[in-house]
């Protein structure tokens, strides 16, 4: 009987020490505080899909209803208005990108596409491809840019076709009869590495390019 009571009061004390590890864990970090904004301190949408920021220190949001647009104060948004060809080409923006020439590429759900945006000027013009639902967006270290499509796979854009604004595409899709091409045409994540290795997250796996 001794063994039973002195095996209780094990499992009580060691019941005890996780509970004081779990309250520990619980414990509110001092100092932090969060800042909330929302609609009403001028954001478009309290659905935020996409952050960034660009090269000279304003924040970027995109929305399911609009881009944003965030110096410190205030929200500066963006929505597409059918009537006016400078405007984005939808309003649920989910991919944010500034590339090494300080462009912005936005990636919409959708078929509303891809589209660039200077923000010098703040104006957008949306690349001539019906592309759907853009997922994510990346640039490799010859300035190409990389765009993965839930639908549509991977594509590529060389940046010696950026610069003269003919948007020229390579696209790599899955083929069940080769191997080595493109695992699944759902494309979730872009990464380029050091050595300028294409990784691209699919829904069959990881492939390397």
């Amino acid at each position: 009987m001794k063994y039973f009571y002195a095996v209780v009061f094990l499992v009580c004390i060691i019941s005890q020490i996780q509970a004081q590890d779990n309250n520990n864990l619980l414990v509110p970090s001092p100092g932090k505080v969060f800042k909330h904004l929302t609609i009403e301190d001028g954001l478009s949408q309290n659905y935020p899909l996409a952050i960034t920021q660009d090269g000279r220190g304003f924040l970027w949001f995109g929305t399911l209803n609009g881009l944003n647009k965030y110096d410190g104060y205030s929200f500066t948004v963006f929505t597409h208005d059918p009537y006016d060809s400078t405007t984005i080409s939808g309003n649920s923006v989910n991919v944010i990108f500034e590339d090494s020439r300080g462009f912005l590429w936005l990636g919409t759900y959708g078929e509303s596409g891809l589209n660039l945006m200077d923000t010098r000027t703040e104006k957008f013009r949306k690349i001539p491809r019906s592309f759907r639902n853009i997922h994510c967006i990346a640039e490799d270290k010859d300035s190409n840019i990389w765009i993965g499509s839930l639908d549509e796979g991977l594509f590529m854009i060389r940046a010696g076709d950026i610069a003269i604004s003919d948007f020229k595409f390579t696209q790599y899709q899955h083929q069940p009869e080769r191997p080595a091409s493109l695992s699944n045409n759902r494309t979730r994540e872009i990464f380029v590495d050091d050595d300028n290795n294409i990784w691209i997250a699919t829904d069959s796996g990881l492939d390397e390019l």
